[in-house]
């Protein structure tokens, strides 16, 4: 899959989903979506911000924290689907790994499974910077508080 853009100056390429021996570098699904992404960065558009979908019963949802406790609200500011026995569930936002961060790779004559991939698409992309920014800041806060702790005694802290 390739993207080419002609506009008043030249014809040039925006996606190249081949890799130098004209075979594809990932599955069709994730280059379409590298394609749209390409292009759109491209024109300068931006994406919207997701909207969550339930998968149970198909109304829009979304995350509503309070006192460290979080759940899935609907517009009527209820937990649970119309049929009163499911909690409201997300949909992935990522339909390529399915928010999982892993694309499984096959091999073309078996479809046996020959490994794994990490996800380039966007959402995973900015979920994962996101996860190793916050683990970081906590490894940081650790530190400070292991570097500030002075010992009472023997049986203040365990032995490392």
């Amino acid at each position: 899959m390739a993207a080419v853009v002609t506009d008043d100056e030249s014809t040039r390429f925006v996606f190249n989903g081949f890799g130098n021996e004209h075979k594809p570098t990932a599955s069709a699904g994730m280059q379409a979506g590298q394609c749209a992404a390409a292009v759109a960065e491209h024109f300068g558009l931006t994406e919207p911000e997701p909207e969550y979908t339930c998968l149970n019963c198909a109304r829009v949802i979304e995350w509503i924290e309070a006192d460290g406790q979080g759940a899935w609200y609907d517009s009527s500011h209820r937990i649970e689907c119309a049929d009163g026995e499911n909690l409201h569930a997300p949909e992935p936002l990522c339909g390529w790994c399915e928010d999982y961060g892993l694309i499984e790779i096959f091999d073309d004559s078996t479809d046996a499974l020959k490994g794994h991939t990490t996800c380039d698409n966007a959402p995973c992309v900015a979920r994962r910077i996101m996860r190793s920014d916050q683990a970081e800041r906590e490894r940081q806060a650790a530190q400070a508080q292991a570097a500030a702790h002075e010992c009472t005694g023997p049986l203040c802290c365990p032995p490392f």
